[in-house]
């Protein structure tokens, strides 16, 4: 399963990059990964990355820089392709996504 969604997640991203928001059919089918990658974490009962553990997986990085990338281009020309998908629905991921960039990090 989490093959199918870190394809698909690499597999849409590009287009809806490269057609800057016109490629509906790709937001479509991200939006429901993002769902399904929102669910998946949400069923975590101890660690607060992909699979459940408290460590990041190649699952965690391997997507990583595919959300980041997309956050980052808010504001920028290539903020259009990412216009209709709206991040704050996905608390659970940008919560991920806050864990993932601070992992490491010393305190």
């Amino acid at each position: 399963m989490w093959a199918s969604i870190i394809g698909g997640i690499t597999t849409d991203f590009y287009p809806i990059l490269k057609s800057f928001g016109k490629n509906k059919e790709n937001i479509k089918n991200f939006k429901t990964l993002l769902g399904k990658l929102e669910a998946k974490i949400a069923e975590n009962k101890k660690g607060k990355f992909f699979l459940d553990y408290e460590i990041p997986t190649l699952a965690d990085i391997i997507l990583f820089p595919h959300f980041r990338r997309a956050v980052l281009f808010e504001g920028t020309e290539c903020d259009e392709g990412f216009k209709d998908i709206n991040f704050k629905e996905y608390p659970k991921l940008l919560k991920w996504m806050e864990d993932m960039e601070n992992f490491g990090e010393m305190k």
